[in-house]
């Protein structure tokens, strides 16, 4: 099952590089969620259409880009947790020492500039919805979002 993105890629965009070296599978497990949620905005079509260009075509490493920033959506909170004995943690050690994980705030707006991010670049290759038949599309992009026309 190949994805657009590496985790390569994922480790450079999101700082990771330590965690892409000593513990992969870390990231590698989200991949997988990282490409659905890529399908769902493009089309499984655009997304083969992807897969099939050279790694270096322009549009191609933008989708990777975008898939690989979903990926990080993922892959933040997994890593957030410190886990010690029989439970999770908050922070580790004492005094000086202390560190602290990230704050249930900080994740989801770390998440939330990482998707828009995504959805931003991804909207050019999302491909345009008529439901009612005649010539002109049904969703009106603007900026960041997307409006259903009625």
């Amino acid at each position: 099952m190949a994805n657009i993105t590496s985790i390569e890629t994922i480790a450079k965009i999101g700082n990771l590089q330590t965690l892409a070296a000593d513990n992969p599978e870390k990231i590698e497990i989200h991949l997988l969620s990282a490409k659905t949620d890529v399908i769902d905005i493009v089309s499984n079509d655009v997304y083969e259409e992807m897969l099939a260009k050279d790694e270096d075509d322009e549009d191609r490493l933008q989708v990777a880009n975008a898939e690989a920033y979903l990926a990080l959506c993922y892959i933040i909170p997994a890593i957030n947790i410190e886990s010690a004995g029989a439970g999770v943690t908050k922070s580790t050690g004492f005094g000086d020492g202390r560190k602290e994980n990230l704050s249930e705030s900080d994740i989801e707006s770390i998440i939330d500039r990482y998707r828009a991010t995504a959805n931003k670049i991804l909207s050019k290759y999302a491909p345009e919805i008529d439901n009612d038949g005649d010539d002109s599309p049904d969703i009106a992009r603007a900026g960041g979002m997307s409006m259903i026309v009625i």
